[in-house]
């Protein structure tokens, strides 16, 4: 159950947007009124998750930022758009994640490194330039998955993922 509005003033970006994961929760900081930043690859997708949020919640403050959740620049021009929209920057849901089914002797290093690129190197670009902008009491909600403690066949890329994403979320969050 959520109180009306209680995200009334604050701004939220989410990374990985366009995405299922990314629109839902979107859609879940809007309808709590929040202001929400879309950021993602595809700005033809981008647009369509922003018009479908916008039919679900009439007057909510949608904007875009397109760009790759795993370069730089990007991310820090996503964080400086979600901060200018008020003056703050609240929430930050990183989304960007995956993997695919590869048995491990099937994979090679590169495939490796991009799935935990994907699944840690998103996750810390987000954190690492979004935490020094954001309001005191401000929240970043990061995704994981059972497979960060659990295994699972032909998935060892992406479960080391999950399980190196859930060690820097703890460590970010003591420090």
């Amino acid at each position: 159950m959520t109180t009306v509005n209680a995200l009334q003033g604050k701004t939220a970006l989410v990374t990985g947007g366009a995405g299922g994961i990314g629109a839902a929760c979107a859609r879940a900081l809007l309808a709590d009124g929040a202001a929400v930043v879309l950021m993602g690859r595809r700005e033809e997708a981008l647009q369509a998750v922003r018009q479908t949020l916008l039919d679900a919640v009439p007057g909510g403050q949608v904007s875009l930022c397109p760009g790759d959740a795993l370069q730089e620049d990007d991310v820090c021009r996503a964080v400086e758009v979600a901060h200018a929209l008020a003056g703050r920057l609240d929430i930050v849901v990183p989304t960007v994640g995956g993997g695919g089914f590869k048995p491990l002797l099937l994979q090679d290093l590169d495939g490796l490194r991009q799935e935990l690129d994907l699944n840690i190197g998103s996750v810390f670009l987000a954190v690492r330039h979004a935490a020094p902008v954001m309001a005191r009491g401000g929240s970043i909600v990061c995704i994981s998955s059972t497979t960060a403690g659990m295994p699972f066949p032909w998935l060892s890329a992406y479960c080391a993922g999950k399980a190196g994403l859930e060690g820097l979320v703890r460590s970010a969050a003591d420090e």
